[in-house]
């Protein structure tokens, strides 16, 4: 298992998706499946894998949409882009908040997850109101919170239960 091998698996599963909250706001198991691996196979080198399964859903994104009939434009393109942020920071938080954690300071691990969620989904929302400028979207605290709860759930059941951490 590898970066690469991660960001194709998260690509895929990115295309299965629930709606959090109230609007548009959506939680795909893209992510999911990164933080599952990456919980699974530690020696995956975590910002790396989270810059190609940015990239990697981002195209998924847009080859989905166009299948289905879609017209990919500026405005589509921009708007799936910011995935990429999501899945920088998400990787970023993901490396310092678990993949650093001095083991006296250990905290939970659902709690650091929600950390890392909600850091990437405000960013995510931050660059998608100061350049989109979108307010018919408008997601609140309340929707970032519950899709960050629920998404570290999982992730947290499936990495505790499931695919427990494989030693390297």
């Amino acid at each position: 298992m590898n970066a690469f091998t991660v960001a194709i698996i998260s690509s895929l599963a990115s295309l299965v998706a629930f709606r959090v909250g109230e609007g548009e706001f959506r939680l795909s198991l893209g992510l999911v499946a990164m933080i599952v691996l990456l919980e699974r196979y530690r020696e995956i080198p975590a910002i790396l894998t989270s810059i190609f399964a940015g990239l990697f859903v981002f195209l998924m994104r847009i080859l989905s949409f166009r299948i289905t009939g879609g017209d990919v434009g500026g405005d589509l393109l921009f708007s799936y882009s910011l995935e990429i942020a999501f899945y920088i920071v998400y990787g970023l938080s993901y490396n310092f908040l678990v993949r650093l954690e001095k083991p006296k300071e250990k905290m939970p691990l659902m709690l650091l997850l929600m950390l890392c969620d909600f850091a990437a989904n405000s960013t995510e929302y931050f660059l998608r109101f100061i350049a989109l400028k979108e307010t018919a979207n408008h997601v609140g605290f309340l929707t970032i919170f519950m899709a960050a709860f629920a998404r570290s759930a999982v992730i947290w059941l499936l990495s505790e239960f499931v695919f427990p951490r494989k030693e390297a």
